[in-house]
């Protein structure tokens, strides 16, 4: 279950009026009456805005003092207005500061909350020749209270209707013109293929579509290109960490108390 909070009331009140105090008495209630479902099956889920990034920082220590062990952030997928060179100023500010607490965080605890500092135990290979678009993969297809099927919540108007025919969909972003698109993309920062972050960064191309006037689906938001750029750096500061499919593949060392218990039985 994801909830949609922009952090502290000054950030999230820009985009809901009113609705601060409410959602975070639920959090303070679902911590302290579901504290098992609240750590393994709760998240946040944060929408970053140029409105609301000189908040950022002071967003995230509120998140962790509430013990959200999973928060999502994402720049704004469509266009941001008031991005600019002193909005990318303020991320590299605010991210440093939140590098400061996440890392804090991470050496008294050993988790990880804000997933996008989360990096991978095993990464894929090449990722740079995926696909620009996820569309129909297992993660992004919706169901609807109606039992129609889409490829991607953000494209509900094309329905598949139904699993079977999700396949189709598949076909057509696996044509083999689509990693050369991908080769291609830009923003105001450069080319996407000479980034350092090229593997580890996936632009929506609905936000390409949402720049005022234009029409290449090559081009990259600016802001979503910063702040990939800028994730990415400190990112690759922490540890990897082992998903589920690392898991059930066996490719993660064991939990440090499953390793502390089979040392503490001599088995270690």
């Amino acid at each position: 279950v994801q909830i949609s909070l922009d952090g502290v009331r000054e950030a999230h009140e820009l985009r809901a009026p009113g609705t601060f105090d409410v959602l975070d008495r639920l959090l303070v209630r679902l911590r302290r009456d579901h504290p098992s479902w609240y750590r393994k099956r709760l998240s946040v889920g944060m929408t970053l805005t140029s409105a609301n990034l000189p908040f950022l920082s002071r967003s995230i220590e509120l998140l962790l003092g509430r013990g959200m062990e999973s928060v999502r952030l994402a720049p704004l997928l469509t266009h941001d207005e008031g991005w600019g060179p002193e909005a990318e100023a303020e991320l590299e500010r605010q991210m440093g500061e939140v590098f400061d607490l996440c890392l804090e965080h991470y050496q008294r605890t050993g988790a990880i909350p804000l997933e996008v500092f989360r990096r991978p135990a095993n990464p894929p290979e090449a990722r740079h020749d995926r696909p620009v678009c996820r569309v129909n993969a297992p993660e992004t297809q919706a169901v609807g209270v109606d039992g129609s099927v889409n490829g991607c919540p953000l494209l509900l108007a094309q329905e598949v209707g139904g699993t079977q025919a999700g396949s189709v969909l598949r076909e057509w972003i696996e044509r083999p013109e689509w990693p050369g698109l991908r080769r291609e993309r830009y923003s105001s920062y450069g080319r996407c293929w000479d980034c350092d972050f090229i593997d580890e960064c996936l632009v929506c191309p609905v936000a390409s579509a949402n720049i005022p006037g234009n029409t290449d689906p090559r081009r990259v938001p600016d802001s979503g290109c910063a702040f990939n750029r800028i994730v990415g750096r400190y990112r690759r500061l922490f540890p990897p960490v082992a998903g589920p499919e690392d898991h059930l593949k066996g490719n993660d060392p064991l939990p440090t108390a499953m390793t502390d218990l089979a040392k503490a039985l001599g088995l270690g």
